[in-house]
């Protein structure tokens, strides 16, 4: 059974939940509120990469056309993109230990929005892939593979 599936959408939830967290404490200022939005950033960056790795095991599971390995590599691709720079952003707020000058903080929000669409796009790609092209679903499998092999000829 295929993990992939069943854990890619841990990560997106939590890091939209976090990212409504953030742009909340910065309408209504709270340490609280900043902090629930962190602790749901960890827990979404440590699932993020599970869904990754789950990813990677998923896709070596897949028939590939030409056409399919080009988005799963678009996928894979902003999917890095995003752990590096939400776990890049985690460090950061750490450090600053929560002491976001109010400019920083709304560069910070900004930054984690302007992530949340680069994820959001790529979980795009993903739901495409399974959805319009039938990768990971048994029965079109065989259909994949012989359009594989057509093209190879």
């Amino acid at each position: 059974m295929p993990l992939h599936p069943l854990i890619v959408h841990f990560p997106i939830a939590l890091l939209f939940v976090a990212g409504g967290f953030y742009i909340y404490s910065l309408i209504k200022p709270s340490e609280s509120t900043f902090s629930i939005g962190s602790l749901l950033h960890l827990i979404g960056g440590l699932s993020f990469i599970a869904a990754i790795l789950s990813g990677q095991q998923a896709e070596s599971a897949v028939t590939h056309t030409h056409e399919i390995h080009e988005m799963i590599e678009q996928h894979e691709l902003l999917s890095y993109i995003s752990i590096w720079v939400f776990g890049l952003m985690y460090i950061w707020q750490m450090l600053r230990n929560k002491k976001f000058l109010q400019l920083e903080k709304g560069g910070f929000v900004l930054l984690f929005t302007i992530m949340l669409g680069i994820m959001g796009y790529s979980a795009h790609l993903g739901g495409k892939m399974v959805y319009e092209k039938g990768v990971g679903v048994l029965p079109m499998q065989a259909q994949l593979k012989k359009e594989f092999n057509k093209s190879n000829e």
